[in-house]
């Protein structure tokens, strides 16, 4: 007879991304949902829809490992009033007034009060010896804090991203609405940290800005991998072309023009290079400004470099299908954020598991270079003719071998998202209860 798990402890988790919503965001709450059982935690995670159709019901779904409960986007008494249908924008002097009352993302109030509504009357039923708050929207940190307050459930907090990043660039100069902006929401963030437990952040920077803020303890929880996801053979790439990729999101923070002139460098000294380059889900529905913003198609930046066929620039595609790029590639390019302290990006956990080499090029004197340095994961560049020289030897080994040399990385279990789950559980089993 095969013996039942036993779950020590019950634990609430508010997250407004899940699966089957593909952002990484969604990688984070299901892995906290899919692991914490082996720890002895069972989770509820309380989310929304996020298939096609329109729900009007909460639906729960219990697995052997956990419960998932799906609340629509606009349910309960109050929602209706901030639904997607709606625009909440309004006037300037209403935005102001929401800040003052600590809502800052408008676009989610539905989400916020439907989730209020429902969980209010959930732990009426329901007891939980702990709460998990994800991060963003800033709304969960209220939640967790209320809801505290109203039934006395302990919490933790995860910040996958701080308040604004912006805060960490020493070029940051606030106009007079982003100091307004960031006395409001950092006047919320310490009433909502201060009864917390403990909160977790996504690097060591980020935590110690944050704990500017709290005397509540924190500690780095990084972004990671799911090893399930990069299960099977290895494959070996291509052996008629020479395949590089970069993944996701170009942000014009990553100055990518120094990879960009080093590829130029050996293009010159390689005219009849058999290489390619794939910019995956680089192309964008629109471009966004200011310090983090991001390109909606790099595709003139990246032709004043190199020839147009040697690149090709590609929108998001189905996780997997990145999955089997990334695993296939012979080398994985990663641009540095030289501009914003303590930013790691998803994606260089995701290198990670691909266990393909990498190069970073420039490299960011921060969190992603001691990482390749800890994991011996990649080369780092931080000049053209460096880059040019790394890629002369990667072409070299390629074409004398049809593939690349066995992967040589150390320590990259330490960034698989179980891993990281059994850290935070431990943390949990300490602080939380």
């Amino acid at each position: 007879m095969q013996a039942q798990a036993i779950f020590m402890k019950s634990l609430l988790i508010i997250s407004y991304h899940a699966p089957p919503l593909n952002v990484s965001a969604s990688e984070r709450s299901n892995a906290f949902f899919s692991y914490l059982h082996e720890q002895g935690i069972k989770p509820t995670l309380v989310t929304h829809y996020w298939q096609q159709g329109t729900h009007h019901q909460v639906s729960t779904q219990e697995l052997p490992h956990g419960t998932i409960i799906r609340v629509p986007m606009v349910y309960g008494p109050k929602a209706p009033r901030y639904s997607a249908a709606k625009p909440t924008t309004g006037s300037k002097a209403l935005t102001l007034w929401r800040m003052a009352r600590g809502h800052f993302e408008q676009h989610v109030l539905d989400s916020y009060y439907s989730l209020q509504h429902f969980l209010q009357q959930h732990l009426q039923q329901q007891q939980y010896h702990g709460m998990l708050a994800i991060y963003s929207p800033h709304n969960h940190l209220r939640l967790a804090y209320e809801l505290h307050q109203q039934f006395g459930i302990p919490y933790a907090i995860d910040l996958r991203d701080l308040w604004d990043i912006r805060v960490m660039s020493p070029n940051f100069k606030p106009t007079l609405k982003d100091r307004l902006q960031l006395f409001f929401i950092e006047r919320y963030w310490k009433k909502w940290l201060s009864k917390a437990r403990f909160f977790t952040a996504t690097s060591q920077p980020w935590m110690q800005k944050t704990k500017t803020l709290t005397h509540t303890p924190g500690h780095v929880l990084t972004n990671g991998y799911n090893h399930a996801d990069y299960g099977g053979p290895q494959p070996t790439g291509s052996a008629n072309k020479f395949e590089m990729l970069f993944a996701g999101t170009l942000y014009k923070n990553q100055p990518a023009e120094v990879f960009l002139k080093g590829f130029a460098l050996f293009e010159a000294q390689h005219p009849n290079h058999q290489c390619h380059i794939t910019f995956l889900g680089t192309k964008k529905d629109r471009e966004t400004h200011g310090v983090d913003g991001q390109y909606k198609d790099p595709t003139p930046l990246i032709a004043k470099h190199m020839a147009p066929q040697s690149f090709s620039v590609l929108p998001r595609v189905p996780r997997p299908a990145a999955i089997k790029a990334m695993r296939s590639a012979h080398l994985l390019l990663f641009f540095g954020f030289t501009t914003i302290a303590g930013t790691y990006s998803g994606k260089i956990f995701e290198y990670l598991g691909a266990q393909r080499p990498i190069l970073m090029a420039p490299g960011d004197k921060d969190v992603v270079e001691d990482l390749l340095a800890q994991t011996q994961a990649g080369t780092v560049a931080h000049t053209p003719e460096q880059v040019a020289q790394t890629l002369k030897k990667a072409y070299a080994a390629w074409q004398q071998n049809g593939t690349m040399p066995p992967w040589q990385g150390k320590n990259t279990h330490l960034y698989s998202r179980q891993n990281l789950v059994h850290q935070w559980a431990q943390w949990a089993h300490k602080e939380l209860w």
